[in-house]
């Protein structure tokens, strides 16, 4: 089930950026980077993000979450993950059809270029790449986007 995660609460932070730096960490290792972006985040961060959090719970336990900013119009997902033990399992799909029932369109996503799962799963959802750009770190970003 989705559920609104309240991440100006320490714990709920502290266990945002647990699950991030996990997740995270399967694109980096897909990616062949040892540091992203969301690697440098602390409790402090999420907790002053001006951004909503969104989370898939189930018993009580959280298995993914994701976040995202209002547009001019639409959506920005800023970030999405899964905990890799429960990966396959439909929780991103689950968190992708949460936007896709509640938004304004567009909703604009980006990941690593070469991270295919990722890439497939938006893809999957009706999402087309429309822009390519390389991170400082030397890194490949896509920008998706999905119309209505």
């Amino acid at each position: 089930m989705i559920k609104e995660l309240n991440h100006n609460d320490p714990a709920v932070a502290q266990l945002i950026v647990g699950l991030q730096k996990r997740s995270y960490q399967l694109e980096a290792d897909i990616l062949g980077v040892t540091s992203l972006p969301p690697f440098d985040e602390g409790e402090v961060e999420v907790q002053s993000s001006e951004e909503n959090f969104i989370g898939y719970v189930s018993e009580e336990k959280v298995y993914g979450f994701a976040s995202y900013e209002k547009l001019f119009e639409g959506y920005l997902i800023t970030r999405l993950g899964v905990d890799p033990d429960h990966l396959r399992k439909g929780i991103g799909t689950s968190m992708l059809n949460y936007f896709e029932e509640r938004a304004m369109y567009p909703l604009e996503i980006m990941t690593g270029k070469d991270n295919i799962p990722a890439v497939r799963l938006y893809e999957k959802h009706g999402f087309e790449a429309v822009a390519y750009a390389e991170t400082e770190e030397g890194i490949w970003l896509v920008k998706l986007r999905k119309e209505k």
